[in-house]
């Protein structure tokens, strides 16, 4: 491949695509049109970007888009209930830290069997599902879900070893209001995005696009949750504002594996 002139392509790739990106927005939220064509002649201009670059799409991206807000949460726990199942519990900054005082035994790994013997045991655990990005080997990750969304950092995070599971750390997220909602970005835009910037190199492998929200709730005041795509390609996750089409920097969380040590 003639790399010099695929990146005079791609810089003219770029300067199209924002272009069309900003008028279609300017369309959609000033001049009130209707957005149902804006994810098709978006994936069409991306498609081409992609192709150019060598970046492989594994997976299907999402055909329609919902309207998507920012959402405002605390983090409320029933601690009388959590204890009355028998455990050691700690609090701290929204952060709930529960180790049952016998062994909990569980029939087997997988997450299926792990969830069934969380569900009633964890603070409002049917609102959680499992989330195969973030969990690795012995280490189950579930994530609350809110209108069918899931909060990629609002979890419970169980580790089984030796067929026991010792305990959990949870983050629950009440749900108190809600911003103004706005036409999500398609994820193709947000794809291009990572491109933009250099994010995603030639050759990379988009195995996971899902929408959702980042951020969690650090005890009873109110904190900010945003819309995001959260995009796994080739080992690394990257997550794309659903508003504005930015890159977010998802904030540092504790891991519950080092707590449960």
């Amino acid at each position: 491949m003639d790399w010099s002139r695929a990146k005079t392509l791609l810089i003219i790739a770029f300067l199209l695509l924002d272009l069309f990106l900003g008028h279609e927005v300017y369309k959609v939220r000033v001049l009130g049109e209707p957005a149902s064509s804006r994810a098709d002649a978006t994936a069409d201009a991306t498609r081409d970007l992609l192709e150019l670059w060598g970046i492989r799409v594994e997976i299907p991206l999402p055909e329609t888009v919902p309207n998507v807000a920012v959402l405002y949460v605390r983090s409320p726990y029933d601690l009388g209930a959590v204890r009355a199942g028998g455990k050691e519990v700690w609090e701290h900054q929204g952060l709930l830290l529960a180790v049952w005082k016998r062994a909990l035994h569980v029939p087997s790994p997988r997450p299926d069997a792990v969830a069934e013997r969380l569900a009633d045991e964890v603070f409002r655990f049917p609102e959680y599902r499992y989330d195969p990005v973030q969990s690795l080997d012995s280490r189950h990750v579930f994530v609350q879900t809110v209108n069918n969304l899931p909060l990629f950092d609002v979890t419970v995070e169980a580790t089984v070893e030796n067929g026991v599971l010792r305990g959990y750390v949870q983050r629950y997220a009440e749900v108190r209001q809600m911003g103004l909602a706005y036409p999500a970005v398609p994820p193709q835009a947000a794809l291009f995005t990572l491109v933009r910037n250099g994010l995603l190199p030639p050759g990379a492998v988009v195995q996971h696009v899902e929408l959702g929200y980042t951020g969690y709730p650090t005890g009873s005041e109110e904190q900010a949750l945003l819309p995001v795509w959260r995009i796994l390609a080739s080992g690394r996750v990257y997550y794309v504002n659903a508003i504005t089409g930015g890159i977010e920097r998802p904030p540092s969380l504790e891991r519950a594996s080092l707590l449960l040590k």
